[in-house]
């Protein structure tokens, strides 16, 4: 005795077996089946084969040659409505500049069957054929969750940056796409960090202009202050924090062009 499982959307069959289960997602996808019972003889060895084709084809046969083809079909059946898992949820994926490095975070609300995510780049926004990264995801879950990946090596220009969720059977979601500009050669250096005296900034320019530089301390208040004139190119420059308390700062830059980045140093 075997179950013929059949796809009523294409009246084909998906499946012959001994046991009508249903749960494989991979041969069992979102959809209406109907089951049916046949009595069969132990001779008959060629069952398998009219997996894929269509159900009249087998009851075609089994009326049409008895002697050859023992068999007895249920006309009686059985329907099972299979429910596509719910895609993962992207809530949003944001980047922002530190320094030379580019901060992505994101948010599912939801997960079913997810596996991991690649974070992926594109120096074009259309073609993103390049994975800089992978995290593991949560699986199943029905609450929020929150993801992050820092990519430490961006191109010069811009950097457009998209996830793909990547579910266990293969299946992809894809979230939104943000952008990051960044100069040539990294932007910005500083150094020796932690500092005691002069702290180095070693910027890269595209353009000439002023940089402006803001040093805020840890309870956000800004306490030093220098517009230095650029040129195109490379530009050494120290900034003299002998003055400062020791602690954890935040040294941040708005370039020529107007865009801002910040970077840590500590002062000892």
């Amino acid at each position: 005795y075997a179950y013929v499982i059949v796809n009523t959307t294409t009246g084909n069959i998906t499946g012959i077996s001994a046991s009508a289960n249903l749960t494989n997602s991979t041969t069992y996808a979102g959809g209406t089946y109907a089951v049916y019972g046949l009595s069969y003889s132990n001779t008959i060895t060629t069952l398998n084969t009219y997996v894929g084709g269509s159900l009249t084809a087998l009851i075609t046969n089994i009326f049409a040659n008895p002697g050859s083809f023992c068999a007895n079909f249920s006309k009686n059946l059985v329907t099972v409505i299979i429910t596509s898992p719910v895609p993962t949820s992207f809530l949003g994926l944001t980047a922002r500049k530190e320094g030379s490095k580019a901060l992505l975070n994101w948010k599912t609300a939801s997960e079913q069957n997810s596996d991991h995510f690649n974070v992926q780049r594109s120096a074009d926004g259309i073609n993103f054929t390049n994975n800089i990264g992978r995290t593991s995801a949560a699986g199943s879950s029905t609450v929020e969750k929150n993801y992050n990946f820092t990519d430490y090596a961006p191109v010069p220009n811009l950097n457009y940056f998209r996830v793909e969720e990547v579910d266990i059977d293969g299946t992809t979601t894809i979230s939104n796409t943000v952008v990051l500009s960044f100069g040539k050669n990294g932007l910005m250096q500083i150094y020796p960090n932690p500092a005691n005296d002069m702290l180095n900034v070693d910027y890269n320019s595209n353009v000439s202009g002023v940089l402006t530089l803001h040093v805020i301390d840890s309870k956000g208040a800004l306490v030093g202050m220098r517009n230095i004139s650029v040129t195109a190119g490379r530009s050494l420059n120290s900034l003299n924090v002998s003055k400062l308390a020791n602690g954890i700062y935040l040294l941040r830059y708005i370039e020529p062009t107007g865009q801002s980045s910040s970077i840590k140093f500590i002062k000892k």
